[in-house]
């Protein structure tokens, strides 16, 4: 497939993608990082010059953008084996990949801060909504030159990436390998309550309540448990859960919060093994298993909510702004 090469009226030689894709992603990072300058933060969330420690990381993640950019195309400007290395590195299947994930993650997320919430998390959204503008501009900004490159359609281009990045998985990564990717993705996830968090969210006090009378009960099932419902419910829950808890936290001396913050979330990331090697099974295809047991984690973010006011605990780093 020949490359196509111009030059635009601007200078910009279409025939070097990656330098043309730096001087707008320059642009752009400048460009957004001077509109949060002048975008004050709320008074009661200033931190350092007027901003919040929210707005300092926005600012900086831009200011980051906009320098590597400079560096980026002013080095392939004045180093011909520098721009072959970073226009091999523009045009590999990884990086490919990477933009066209970046544009369809960034693009899902916009459409969710137009979704209408509770007023804090509305003014999260709408906080946060240049940002996700941002790098969904850049994601397209760099499947732009990357299409004139390759002479295909953005339709064409992302297809065809998509399916050459899963067969790459399929033939070129070992089961491990992909089991150990998933983990590690997943443990952001799945711990970010834990860590935001002083309170489990999520969970009502019903396990709590039933590993307490296990523990009174000498660790012998008690027939009824109390307060719920008139005269109490029956104890026909599956035990295990309950006994864990009453163990761990009688033997080690762990707070029953702590237990709740943190070992939910580390059973569900030992489960995304088995989930990989049973869709394995099924599928035969790695990133099809790689993609199921990582939903895993992805399913324990939207049913543990973060608390707010109405649930269970109080929350931290109300700061949004």
């Amino acid at each position: 497939m020949k490359t196509r090469i111009s030059k635009c009226k601007s200078g910009i030689d279409l025939g070097n993608p990656i330098f043309g894709a730096l001087v707008l992603e320059s642009i752009l990072a400048g460009s957004f990082f001077l509109l949060t300058v002048f975008q004050p933060s709320l008074t009661n969330s200033q931190l350092f010059f007027g901003f919040s420690k929210n707005r300092l990381y926005i600012l900086g993640f831009y200011l980051l953008a906009l320098i590597l950019s400079i560096i980026g195309f002013v080095t392939i400007k004045s180093n011909e084996n520098i721009s072959k290395s970073m226009n091999r590195h523009f045009n590999s299947l990884w990086f490919s990949f990477a933009v066209v994930l970046m544009i369809i993650i960034s693009f899902m997320f916009l459409i969710i801060t137009f979704i209408p919430e509770t007023n804090e998390n509305q003014l999260l959204a709408e906080r946060i909504r240049p940002f996700i503008i941002f790098l969904f501009v850049s994601g397209i900004n760099f499947l732009g030159f990357q299409c004139v490159n390759k002479n295909q359609s953005p339709r064409n281009f992302i297809s065809s990436t998509t399916i050459n990045f899963i067969d790459y998985c399929d033939s070129h990564l070992t089961n491990f390998w992909m089991v150990l990717i998933a983990i590690c993705l997943g443990i952001p996830l799945l711990f970010q309550g834990a860590y935001n968090y002083i309170f489990p969210s999520g969970f009502a006090g019903l396990y709590v309540l039933m590993s307490e009378l296990i523990v009174n009960n000498n660790f012998q099932i008690p027939q009824y448990i109390p307060y719920y419902g008139p005269g109490g419910i029956p104890f026909a829950y599956p035990p295990i859960g309950p006994y864990l808890l009453a163990v761990v936290s009688t033997l080690f001396h762990i707070s029953i919060i702590n237990y709740l913050r943190f070992v939910p979330p580390f059973i569900m990331l030992l489960s995304i093994i088995p989930i990989y090697y049973i869709a394995f099974e099924i599928t035969h295809s790695r990133f099809g298993s790689f993609f199921c047991s990582f939903k895993r984690s992805g399913i324990h973010v939207s049913v543990a909510n973060p608390c707010n006011d109405n649930t269970f605990g109080t929350c931290l780093n109300h700061d949004v702004d």
